[in-house]
Order: structure tokens, then C-alpha cells, then sequence
């Protein structure tokens, strides 16, 4: 991944790597916790022990600050992409998918609580400058390993790559933020049920199989 597509602003990123790292988190709690309209760049710098001169020194307002949150949360995601086996085709990729969602939004539930709110639309003016850069990572992603399964027959001869890539980021999205919304949660449990509830490796599998059977030709992936 091309990390210079998420640099700081110049100051910032000029700064020590602790006094980011800790300016970072409490942003991230804040904006999390908050939403973008009822966060606090006070409170920020209260919570980082840095002064106010010093975060406007950083940062020329609030929307600033959000977009190098928002950029450190897509790279946090997009880096996980690494774990991703792109040679063993679009049903194990798409696996990989599912379970790394699952630990990133365990292991920093915020972040992908602030994937989630630049999703919405009244942010659209501020995650437009960075979402369609980002999400291009996953489209090439998918694109390519179907490209590649569908010139070695591993899956069927009349599947859409387009749709299809759109159609497999889309259930792992729903699924990322299952873990980070309540409204996404209690959706999916209207579906999975206890299935859910009692075994999570369960509901990938379902999923899993799901894909494999819609991808997949008839003859088991002979050409």
C-alpha cells in the first residue's frame, strides 16, 4: 500500500511519535464517542496533555484534525489488507476479509466506529476527500483476484467482476460494523439469531459458503 497517501499535515507529522500517538487517541475517543459535530478539539488537547497553541500550531481547525484521524483509521484498516492471501482465490480472500474486519473492529472498535460515521452523509464533504482514494485499494483488491480466478476457472465463466467485487466489499462492510454499531449489531442478529450469538466462526463460515456457492462453477472450479 502506498502509505504517502495518508501523510499528516506538516507540523504534526513533525512532531514526536508519542506526542502523535497520543494526540491521535484521544481524537479518536473523542470523535468516536461524539461524532464529528459534538467533538471538542479542547477536550482533545485536554485528554492528549498538549495545549490548545499547540493543537491549532498542529492543526488549522477541527475539520483538519478529523481528516488526519480519518486518514490514520483507513490506513489502520487498509494495512490489516497485508494479512489478505491473494493467490488462493476470491472465497479464501474473501474469508481473510471477514476475519480480519472482525479483529481490527475487536481489537480498535473506534476506528471502525469512525469508518462507519464517514460513511454518512452529512460528512460527505469531508470523507470525499479521502474515501474514494482509500476504497480503491479493496476495489483493485477484489477486482484483480477475481480476474485472476476467472482466467483459471475457479470461478464461473459468466460471473460479473464489477458486481461481484462490489457485492463481496459490501458484506464485509455490513459485517465490520456490526461490531462497532448497536443499530448494525441488533440488524444482524435479526438475521443470524442465536446462530450469532453462540458462534461467530459460525456466521463467517455461513457467509462463506454463501459466496462460494454463488461463485463457484457447478463442476467445483474446473474450467
Amino acid at each position: 500500500m502506498d502509505r504517502k497517501r495518508f501523510r499528516s499535515p506538516g507540523a504534526f507529522a513533525g512532531t514526536s511519535a508519542e506526542r502523535q500517538e497520543s494526540i491521535l487517541n484521544a481524537a479518536i475517543h473523542e470523535f468516536a464517542s461524539k461524532g464529528f459535530n459534538g467533538a471538542n478539539i479542547n477536550v482533545i488537547a485536554r485528554r492528549a496533555d498538549v495545549s490548545i497553541g499547540s493543537m491549532y500550531s498542529y492543526f488549522e481547525s477541527k475539520e483538519e484534525l478529523f481528516l488526519t484521524v480519518m486518514a490514520y483509521c483507513l490506513r489502520t484498516l487498509y494495512d490489516a489488507l497485508s494479512s489478505i492471501h491473494v493467490t488462493g482465490g476470491v472465497v479464501a480472500a474473501f474469508e481473510d476479509m471477514l476475519r480480519m474486519a472482525r479483529a481490527v473492529s475487536i481489537r480498535r472498535p473506534e476506528v471502525t466506529q469512525i469508518y462507519l460515521d464517514c460513511s454518512s452523509q452529512s460528512l460527505v464533504a469531508l470523507s470525499g476527500r479521502l474515501s474514494s482514494e482509500a476504497e480503491s485499494v479493496t476495489v483493485k483488491l477484489y477486482k484483480d483476484i477475481l480476474a485472476n480466478d476467472k482466467a483459471t476457472g475457479r470461478v464461473r465463466a459468466d460471473l460479473d467482476i464489477d458486481s461481484t467485487a462490489f457485492m463481496l466489499d459490501n458484506l464485509v462492510m455490513m459485517y465490520q460494523f456490526s461490531f462497532a454499531s448497536d443499530y448494525f449489531s441488533e440488524r444482524k442478529k435479526l438475521f443470524f439469531g442465536a446462530l450469532d450469538v453462540s458462534d461467530s466462526d459460525e456466521t463467517i463460515r455461513e457467509m462463506v459458503d454463501f459466496v462460494r456457492r454463488a461463485v463457484e462453477p457447478e463442476n467445483g472450479g474446473e474450467a
